[in-house]
């Protein structure tokens, strides 16, 4: 009876011990963090605690972009060698940037734009080695992308036209006098300008900017035709140089029937952009060539064919 209770008591002290190695050994307390930021694209922050004891190392990622960097700096703005000289942290991308300044377990998160038109979300990974946790990060949008700068490499353009059936109509007079019919040929007619971003992280971006215009026969730049363009994408404008209240007039004889058809002609331009982006609140710029095709009426047909 001594020899059961004895084994009974050693495996109860031996449980004790390997219960307390468990404790002291290979579990430690999660740090207690914040989960979730929500900041505003035009400029916020928000402040919390950061436990840095065992901290290994932080990283970053987002739903949206794939053209993102992570530079951490020291105290005194150079690259930092190691996690543990670490003030400030910048993530972003030409479309976004957020800023965390560190200082000791304080850390401050700020939000410096987002020129996306959705929420970013972010996230921020925090490898303390036997653990990892998640800070997610949302910013709403803010001030969109800004273009400072739009011109286009006009000797280069390669120049061209077509032609377009606008309209085909079949119209009866039935009264015994001339009756006149009158059209707008440019009225429903939009110039168009076609802007391929030379990196997609671009596309999407919306601004006013010159667009060249076609007169006398070529195509000039002039700061005053502009379209509101969307990179990446096709845009419709009125040019300067296209009176959309023109008027065109077929008259239809006396009890006859015609047929009137409506053509008009396009001047072409394929041309390369210059066009400079920066990103709101910051100093950074980037300058990119992008391929545009232009579109701009430049004339018309009035055919009537009479019925026999």
């Amino acid at each position: 009876m001594f020899k059961v209770k004895g084994y009974f008591f050693a495996i109860f002290a031996i449980a004790l011990f390997l219960q307390g190695c468990n404790d002291d050994i290979f579990v430690e307390p999660a740090p207690d963090l914040v989960d979730n930021i929500k900041l505003s694209g035009y400029g916020d922050a928000a402040e919390f605690k950061l436990p840095t004891n065992g901290l290994k190392k932080v990283s970053f990622g987002n739903e949206t972009d794939y053209y993102t960097s992570t530079d951490y700096y020291d105290a005194n703005g150079e690259p930092a060698n190691s996690l543990a000289n670490v003030k400030k942290i910048v993530y972003g991308s030409p479309r976004f940037r957020i800023e965390v300044d560190i200082d000791g377990e304080d850390v401050r998160v700020r939000s410096i734009a987002n020129t996306y038109d959705a929420n970013l979300i972010m996230w921020a990974v925090l490898d303390y080695g036997y653990m990892t946790r998640t800070v997610d990060i949302v910013i709403t949008p803010g001030a969109p992308m800004e273009i400072t700068e739009c011109s286009y490499f006009m000797d280069y353009g390669v120049r061209g036209s077509k032609k377009n059936l606008l309209l085909r109509q079949r119209v009866t007079n039935n009264s015994d006098r001339t009756q006149r019919a009158v059209y707008y040929p440019y009225k429903d007619v939009c110039s168009r300008i076609d802007v391929v971003a030379e990196d997609r992280v671009f596309d999407g971006v919306r601004a006013t900017v010159p667009v060249p215009l076609y007169t006398g026969g070529e195509w000039h730049e002039n700061a005053d035709n502009t379209a509101d363009i969307v990179v990446g994408g096709t845009s419709y404008f009125y040019s300067a140089g296209v009176d959309i209240n023109e008027e065109a007039y077929v008259d239809v004889p006396a009890n006859t029937t015609v047929t009137i058809e409506l053509t008009v002609e396009w001047a072409t331009f394929e041309v390369e952009s210059w066009i400079e982006f920066r990103l709101p609140n910051t100093d950074s710029e980037w300058i990119m060539v992008n391929p545009c095709k232009i579109f701009q009426p430049a004339g018309y047909e009035l055919d009537v064919i009479c019925e026999e």
